[in-house]
């Protein structure tokens, strides 16, 4: 699976006018949350809020899809958590202007019609690396781009490039360049290892009674994060976990490896398929959290503390590339009430007894974040959130 995920690239947004005479109630949590859509975004999808969803899910796409196997596994529903996660009040918008059926229909159609742009990258990228190149699509694939481009992938594959270059459909166009100039970066103080960045220390210090087989993770909302770690992470959520007294961090960045683990009880003689972070450093039920997992696009970042120092960890995850590919394999084997990784493939380990196992996710709001860290968040009056 790939690690290598960019962070995206701003695009300058058109000039809009607004009417500065309304009086506007500002919320404070809510300054540090930069939906990449303008603020009138009521005004504009007033008029037609299906055709501004799919507008906003097209963004979302570029911003969080990292290569073909994105596109080969792309799930609807999952896109569609991600934008009402971003704008909640869109669904209630759609669900009075009964609409919401119109929407989901139109956006199952326009993850086929991305799917099919990217199968036909994929191919002219393919017929440039060779048989060396292994491909996520395969013959079935191609029905999409018989309904969306027709014609096009006998001309990929009869034609000389040349010939058709010019005239590639804006999306092809858009994704074959992207996947041939790839520059993979990495924003964070690390290179080869898990991406992380530590965070200024806390002046309150707090005890850590948890132990590392049984932590508890609390989950928060991008309205709750401080500013310096809104500007680590573009992810909607992230973990916070007070680390336990006898794990070090280094640990917990050594290796950025996502696999799917198998968890042993032998006190109750189950086993539980997890989900293995940096290599099996930290796990975290696969099927019981299904619904959380899910609602990360690209990374999974971890808020750790201890001792009033805190980092942030950005773990390899995306529900669409691999994650319904192991939620899937976790699935039939614990219906099969199967557990052995001998007959299973590569990605799957055993999960070592060293590992940080998360038992248990909890919600957090901003002012507990900040009452059991010590934090202060502070506002910078030149702040621009867009």
């Amino acid at each position: 699976m790939s690690n290598d995920f960019k962070r995206p690239v701003y695009v300058p947004l058109e000039p809009y006018e607004v009417d500065c005479t309304t009086e506007m109630k500002c919320v404070n949590e809510d300054y540090d949350y930069d939906p990449p859509m303008p603020y009138n975004y009521r005004e504009q999808w007033a008029e037609n809020p299906v055709e501004w969803s799919l507008c906003y899910v097209a963004k979302l796409l570029r911003k969080f899809a990292c290569g073909p196997v994105f596109y080969k596994n792309i799930d609807a529903p999952t896109i569609e958590t991600w934008m009402f996660d971003d704008y909640p009040e869109l669904l209630e918008t759609l669900r009075n202007d009964k609409m919401l059926d119109t929407f989901r229909s139109s956006l199952v159609r326009q993850c086929r019609m991305h799917k099919a742009a990217a199968v036909l990258a994929n191919e002219i990228i393919t017929n440039r690396r060779g048989v060396y190149y292994s491909s996520p699509f395969n013959s079935s694939d191609a029905a999409e781009c018989d309904e969306f481009y027709p014609g096009w992938l006998a001309r990929i594959w009869t034609e000389a490039e040349w010939r058709w270059q010019a005239e590639l459909p804006g999306m092809v166009a858009e994704l074959r360049g992207k996947w041939v100039n790839e520059e993979f970066g990495n924003w964070h103080q690390s290179d080869e290892m898990v991406p992380h960045s530590r965070i200024v220390r806390a002046e309150r210090v707090t005890t850590t009674p948890e132990r590392r087989q049984s932590v508890t993770a609390h989950l928060l909302e991008r309205n709750a994060f401080s500013t310096s770690i809104q500007a680590e992470t573009n992810e909607r959520f992230a973990f916070f976990i007070r680390l336990p007294a006898d794990v070090n961090l280094e640990t917990l960045t050594k290796c950025n490896r996502t696999r799917l683990a198998v968890h042993r009880n032998d006190t109750e003689g189950t086993c539980v398929w997890d989900l293995a972070l940096g290599a099996g450093v930290l796990s975290i039920p696969l099927l019981d959290n299904m619904a959380v997992l899910n609602r990360f696009r690209a990374r999974l970042p971890v808020i750790y503390e201890r001792d009033g120092e805190r980092s942030i960890v950005e773990y390899d995850w995306n529900p669409v590339a691999f994650g319904r590919e192991y939620f899937e394999l976790a699935k039939n084997n614990a219906r099969d009430g199967r557990a052995t990784v001998d007959a299973l493939s590569g990605s799957v380990v055993e999960l070592s007894s060293e590992a940080m196992r998360i038992e248990r996710i909890c919600p957090m709001s901003m002012a507990e974040f900040l009452d059991v860290t010590g934090a202060e968040n502070q506002v910078d009056d030149d702040y621009v959130p867009f």
